[in-house]
This record gives C-alpha cells, sequence and structure tokens, in this order.
C-alpha cells in the first residue's frame, strides 16, 4: 500500500457519497470531505467540525459520553422509581464486586442477559466511573434526540439540528 493509498479512499468516498446512496448525512459528509480536498479547510477534523476547541474534551471522549448517556438511559428501564437513586445504588454495588472481576472480560458476561448489569457492564467498559445521582437525574432528564444507526444503516439524527457531541 502505498502513502497516497487512504487518500484516494477519501477521493472515492466522497464521490460515492456525492452520488446520493447515503442520504443527507452523506451528502453532508460529501461537502465536508470535498471541502478538505480541496483545500478549504485546514484539517480534517475542522472540515468535519469535530476539531476540538479550547477546552473541549476531545472527539473519542465526546463520543462515548454520548454512548454512555445512552446506555444510562436505557439502564432506567431495569430501576423502579426513584430511578436515579436506585440506579446509583446497583451500579455502585456492581462497579464495587462484579466490576472488578468483569474488567478482564472482553465481552459481557452471558448471564447478565437482560440484566441491569449488562448495561452496567457496557458502560463501565466506555469509562470506569459511577456517576452521582444528580448526575443520573440530569441524564435521565433529557432526551438526546439521537440514536445510533443499526449495522448496516445510515447514522441520524432525530430533531431540529444535527447531534452535539
Amino acid at each position: 500500500m502505498t502513502d497516497a493509498a487512504p487518500l484516494y479512499r477519501l477521493i472515492r468516498l466522497a464521490a460515492l457519497l456525492d452520488a446520493g446512496t447515503m442520504g443527507q448525512d452523506g451528502q453532508i459528509l460529501a461537502a465536508q470531505l470535498s471541502a478538505w480536498l480541496a483545500g478549504n479547510a485546514p484539517t480534517l477534523d475542522a472540515a468535519l467540525d469535530v476539531a476540538n476547541r479550547p477546552g473541549q474534551s476531545s472527539i473519542r471522549v465526546r463520543v462515548a459520553l454520548v454512548e454512555r448517556d445512552r446506555l444510562v438511559r436505557q439502564a432506567a428501564s431495569h430501576f423502579k422509581k426513584p430511578v436515579a437513586d436506585n440506579m446509583h445504588r446497583a451500579w455502585t454495588r456492581y462497579a464495587a464486586s462484579a466490576w472488578r472481576r468483569d474488567r478482564l472480560a472482553s465481552e459481557c458476561p452471558e448471564g447478565y442477559r437482560n440484566r441491569s448489569e449488562a448495561v452496567f457492564f457496557q458502560i463501565m467498559t466506555l469509562r470506569a466511573d459511577v456517576l452521582s445521582r444528580r448526575r443520573i437525574r440530569a441524564i435521565l432528564a433529557v432526551s438526546s434526540g439521537f440514536s445510533w444507526p443499526e449495522q448496516g444503516s445510515n447514522l441520524q439524527a432525530t430533531g431540529k439540528n444535527d447531534v452535539t457531541i
């Protein structure tokens, strides 16, 4: 593979996206890639509008936090009211006990299927810290308007604006 191979892949991807085969998100990505390839953006991060602003976390951290918040909302269905208090108690217990063993696993233990521990495992693999009751309440109070795509589908944002990560 030559040093230019990744660049050629980006050029081909921009052309495919521009052809409209991936909907509105594909068109936006095509315009962003084309702007970068034409030299109208200083970096690919800037062209894709994911460049870190002063004091802002990296894009990887921001994506992990969006996913963590989605998983917290998903975990809420396992708990009775007061949800945040009960979730925090169970999450703290999981972090202090089973997580010590589970953190070495590459996949969620089979015995956790359809249980809150399965979601805690996923959350803790993203960021190994237990959220406060207050932060859990704040996450549950906000609907993100975003859903991760099913495998093989287009990334979609629901709501008026694109997702801010």
